[in-house]
């Protein structure tokens, strides 16, 4: 009787660990982006989102226009972007490894972003980095930096954080000079950039060791058209949305700049509320369980 009993426990313990390791299985989704022409459309940004928006996994295309992702089995949307535009929205039930083959991407949209007669290209390779020149962006023209870097690829702005594909942190630098500021004090800051004042944006994924980066951090880099000596400006700003609860925002920003100093400050007013909602699915070989209750 107590043989029985060991030999039933073991059995029960190895099935258990089965399916933990089941249930963590990755599968792929991959896919090739090209143009009408045929020919491969590089720098579009990939993403898979769960149901809330936010991004599960990231990657750019690459000169031959591939792009491959990986995630746990689930209900996921893909989303292709090129400079900020949405090329493609296709939901996706990944519970196996999928190929989506080529995936045409309309070339007009490219068009309308690139300025065809600047001396410049709109996007340069250098050894440990890649150069958007925002002059051959047309629609760069009368926004702000915050607006400038949704458009960059790879570069993603949800919910007051900036994030680079492939990379846990990012850093934001003006004129190669550190950004002291994070989250909303960071946003603000860039809105209070105009979009025509900034020449390049400069994405580090690799920075160098002078820039002292920590971990699996990327670096972003925005460099201004002829910084003046001295210059100042203020910039307002209010915001107010409507989900299950009102929320609005108002507030300030000062920024200074003589010679080498640098002087930026905010104040910023909220009020209102937010409902978070949980949720989870349950896969079994027949059905699947959902459960979802607010917070």
């Amino acid at each position: 009787m107590i043989k029985r009993k060991s030999v039933f426990v073991s059995f029960i313990c190895v099935l258990l660990t089965a399916g933990k390791e089941a249930s963590a299985q990755e599968f792929f989704l991959k896919g090739m982006a090209v143009n009408n022409a045929g020919k491969p459309a590089e720098y579009v940004s990939a993403s898979l989102l769960k149901s809330d928006s936010t991004a599960v996994k990231q990657a750019l295309t690459d000169s031959l226009g591939l792009f491959s992702l990986s995630a746990e089995r689930g209900d996921y949307t893909l989303l292709l972007e090129q400079f900020g535009k949405e090329v493609l929205k296709k939901k996706i039930l990944l519970s196996n490894n999928i190929d989506l083959g080529k995936i045409v991407i309309d070339e007009s949209v490219m068009l309308k972003e690139v300025d065809i007669k600047s001396r410049r290209r709109l996007i340069e390779h250098q050894a440990d980095r890649l150069v958007f020149n925002v002059e051959s962006m047309v629609s760069a023209s009368g926004g702000d930096a915050a607006e400038l870097l949704s458009k960059i690829p790879g570069v993603k702005l949800q919910n007051s954080v900036i994030s680079l594909v492939g990379k846990s942190t990012v850093n934001v630098m003006i004129n190669d000079k550190p950004s002291l500021l994070t989250g909303e004090d960071l946003l603000n800051f860039l809105k209070s950039i105009p979009s025509d004042n900034i020449l390049k944006v400069e994405v580090i994924a690799n920075p160098p060791a002078k820039y002292s980066a920590e971990g699996n951090s990327g670096l972003i880099n925005l460099v201004l058209k002829n910084p003046k000596q001295k210059q100042w400006d203020v910039a307002l700003s209010s915001n107010y949305t409507q989900t299950a609860y009102a929320r609005g925002t108002t507030g300030s920003n000062f920024n200074y700049q003589k010679n080498k100093l640098s002087v930026f400050g905010n104040i910023n007013y909220g009020n209102g509320s937010r409902q978070l909602i949980f949720s989870s699915k349950m896969y079994y070989p027949d059905k699947v369980w959902t459960s979802s209750n607010p917070a």
